[in-house]
């Protein structure tokens, strides 16, 4: 008997790019930002970030704002951006309470000692 997958490992290549996930977490924070607000001037990894914000434009989780139906460069996410960056944000929650319960465990066993 073989059994599905509900996700296959190819379904994650989109973030398993370095920055992809740094980039789309700042467009799900700061809607309406522009690349150089993801990477100020001086930061050594600039063109790298503002290459992965076009990659993910181009995935079609970010895209670029219209105001009074004109483009601009302000970014926000699309509805599958917002509905990847809720997950990430679901999975950073279990991944702080796994570290704090690991923690407290520690702390409980060296303290009783």
């Amino acid at each position: 008997m073989t059994v599905a997958m509900a996700v296959e490992p190819n379904d994650f290549e989109d973030f398993e790019q370095r920055y992809s996930m740094y980039v789309l977490m700042m467009v799900a924070d700061y809607p309406g930002c522009i690349k150089t607000d993801i990477s100020p001037l001086g930061d050594t990894k600039r063109s790298a970030k503002f290459a992965r914000a076009d990659y993910l434009i181009e995935k079609g989780y970010i895209e670029y704002m219209e105001v009074n139906g004109r483009p601009t460069k302000r970014m926000q996410l699309t509805e599958k951006g917002e509905m990847v960056a809720e997950q990430i944000r679901v999975l950073g929650e279990i991944i702080k309470k796994s570290k704090t319960q690991q923690v407290r465990s520690f702390l409980r066993f060296h303290i009783s000692r």
